[in-house]
């Protein structure tokens, strides 16, 4: 199952799912593409691996589809003023993981925020929730957190203050806003 980030990515994911030896399902976005979004130039879809959108510091937002990484584009910014510089990857494999890739991602991540527009059981926050902490004794970031409803990353002030970045490393759990 994949969400790809624009047509460019469509294409990619439809010549994908030809040669693909397993059924593969599209979920693609009735909405037009944001403009931030359309903009990224289109990369290699490598299976399980995500991409990296925009470069930033320990603090790693993943995501996938046109709406959610448009969202999290703007959170950036916003979070940008406030001294936070947000690394955003593109995860379009809702259901699945590499986990060696995830665990080089989150060796460099201090703080690990997955954030979809779906499910609240059983979408992409919970298979990574699951596949962080199966990691095995390789590093693990400080904090997992998600939201339901991209309505939350709109004011990121309000959805991820600093008071909530715990230095703890365990996984957060249900609805909550923070990991204190």
């Amino acid at each position: 199952m994949l969400e790809p980030l624009s047509g460019a990515e469509v294409r990619t994911a439809v010549e994908f799912s030809l040669g693909a030896e397993q059924s593969v399902y599209l979920r693609l976005v009735s909405a037009p593409v944001p403009g931030e979004v359309a903009q990224l130039p289109a990369g290699p879809l490598v299976v399980d691996h995500g991409r990296l959108i925009r470069e930033g510091g320990p603090a790693v937002a993943i995501g996938a589809g046109p709406v959610v990484l448009a969202e999290l584009l703007r959170a950036a910014g916003l979070l940008h003023a406030d001294g936070v510089d947000l690394t955003i990857i593109n995860l379009p494999w809702l259901n699945r993981v590499d986990s060696a890739w995830l665990a080089s991602l989150a060796a460099s991540a201090e703080h690990l925020f997955v954030v979809e527009n779906h499910y609240t059981r059983g979408g992409q926050a919970d298979m990574l929730g699951r596949a962080v902490a199966e990691l095995d004794g390789r590093p693990v970031p400080h904090c997992l957190a998600w939201s339901w409803s991209i309505r939350g990353l709109v004011t990121p002030r309000r959805w991820w203050p600093r008071a909530c970045w715990p230095r703890s490393r365990r996984a957060c759990t249900a609805r909550t806003r923070c990991c204190g």
